[in-house]
């Protein structure tokens, strides 16, 4: 290393005394165009982007919050579970009311409820969900379905829970 050093000394003392100077200017330019065109400017450019960007960013994190407040506030007049009806009692009551053929029903652990239907109509099946959500206060835990044709689909994996167990009231 120390010989590289040595011969470029070597060569810069043998330049003029004008080129000594333009190389020294070169030597202090350079590395702080590099520095200003690498660091300076990509994070000006980002900061600029997030200032343009931070007023829509606000104005959605508006509308979720508002939106939160509205989902709380539909879920407190959801319906509460009768006690003296089953969830299983009113799963099979509003099935056959809706013409839906439960392939299994098993009211396991806690207050969930899981149900395997046959091929029904999406139509069918969301109309169906939206009764028992509304007149029996129970809603969609978690939906496994696959299509069987045309606007037709298989539940595989349907959990029910009372609507008060749902997600828990926002914080704020």
């Amino acid at each position: 290393m120390s010989a590289l050093l040595q011969n470029i000394e070597r060569w810069y003392r043998a330049r003029q005394p004008r080129e000594q100077n333009i190389l020294l200017a070169a030597a202090v330019v350079v590395p702080l165009l590099i520095l200003y065109l690498a660091v300076w400017q990509p994070i000006a450019e980002s900061r600029a982007g997030l200032h343009r960007e931070l007023p829509r960013l606000r104005e959605a994190s508006s509308q979720f919050s508002m939106q939160a407040d509205e989902a709380g506030r539909l879920r407190s007049r959801a319906p509460a579970r009768q006690g003296a009806r089953s969830a299983r009692a009113a799963v099979e009551d509003t099935a056959a009311r809706a013409g839906i053929t439960l392939q299994g029903i098993d009211s396991g652990a806690g207050d969930r409820t899981t149900i395997q239907v046959s091929v029904v109509s999406f139509d069918a099946l969301s109309r169906w969900l939206g009764e028992l959500a509304s007149t029996e206060g129970l809603v969609v835990e978690n939906l496994q379905m696959s299509a069987a044709s045309e606007g037709q689909v298989k539940v595989d994996r349907l959990v029910l829970i009372p609507a008060a167990r749902r997600a828990p009231e926002r914080q704020g």
